[in-house]
């Protein structure tokens, strides 16, 4: 049975995340691995009714209040529904059946997913400045030293990494920054928005399988479920392109699972308006956005390089 201060905790938790970085423009969402197992769940509704559900996850939410909710395809209802952690009384995973979980420990068997949430909340909420100048619009106070920091005077999150540039690595972002504004594009003119801020992240497990996530806004995800078959082979297409350009990266940096913290590889991510030519990368290291006073692909593939060298700098 879940307890009251387990429920508490995950809620203060969330809360206090979202009063540091509020949603003002959309809830923000992320996808999860697609071979996430039904869960059967007692979900408290706000009402205080308590109702049954077998729900298949398919993401993750932030919610306006700072609650973090499971994204799911609902058998009860036949329709995607959201599903609050702090809601959720009791869960029970397939084939782990035999064990019975609270939200709060749900959660947690969510937690690289719901650290990368943060990330998307944290990239589409408070962008960077684009001249490196404002030390507060971009780095998000962390414990420890963000790697690769070589700060500059007056201004601890601007970034600068010198020495040759690593020209394998390098065409390899180009092309992860095709493909990505590519996908952009797509979404924009399909959903009839003018803006979209998109991320792509690399994850290694400890069986060396690597997972690739692209996640996009609410409005973006609820447009490719809500496609056509053939726009939705439109957009897997697409996705395939980042995911292949992500892997590329990941292999002409040298990276690893074992030269990785917690398995977690460099994440990509970029604001891109409707008919740009060119919309500027972003970079996190470590789950740590580096501020880079020009975010071109050379010097991020150099920010890239030295972590791998460097890790823990």
């Amino acid at each position: 049975m879940e307890t009251r201060r387990e429920s508490e905790t995950l809620t203060t938790l969330c809360r206090a995340q979202a009063q540091r970085h509020p949603t003002k423009k959309q809830p923000v969402e992320v996808e999860i691995a697609i071979h996430t197992a039904d869960i059967d769940i007692d979900y408290r509704s706000p009402t205080g009714g308590m109702t049954k559900r077998c729900v298949r996850p398919v993401g993750l939410r932030l919610l306006k209040h700072g609650e973090v909710a499971i994204i799911a395809h609902c058998r009860l209802r036949e329709e995607y529904r959201t599903f609050a952690f702090d809601r959720i009384v009791n869960a029970q995973t397939y084939p782990d059946t035999g064990r019975t979980m609270n939200g709060h420990q749900l959660s947690q068997t969510f937690h690289s997913d719901i650290s990368r949430l943060f990330l998307y909340e944290e990239f589409t909420n408070q962008p960077v400045s684009q001249s490196g100048k404002n030390g507060n619009s971009f780095t998000k106070p962390r414990t420890g030293k963000s790697p690769c920091a070589t700060p500059s005077q007056g201004n601890p999150a601007c970034q600068h990494v010198s020495g040759k540039i690593p020209a394998a690595t390098t065409t390899a972002l180009k092309d992860l920054q095709e493909e990505m504004m590519k996908y952009a594009e797509d979404l924009c003119i399909q959903a009839g928005q003018d803006e979209i801020a998109i991320m792509a992240t690399i994850e290694v497990r400890q069986d060396g399988h690597r997972n690739v996530y692209v996640d996009t806004p609410g409005w973006a995800a609820g447009t490719a479920r809500a496609a056509s078959s053939h726009a939705r082979i439109a957009y897997l297409r697409r996705r395939s392109g980042i995911v292949k350009a992500l892997r590329s990266v990941h292999d002409q940096a040298g990276l690893s699972s074992g030269s990785l913290h917690d398995g977690t590889g460099p994440t990509i991510a970029m604001h891109h308006q409707a008919g740009a030519r060119v919309s500027p990368m972003r970079v996190a290291l470590d789950r740590v956005w580096i501020n880079i006073a020009s975010p071109d692909a050379g010097t991020i593939a150099r920010h890239i390089e030295r972590h791998l060298a460097n890790p823990r700098m």
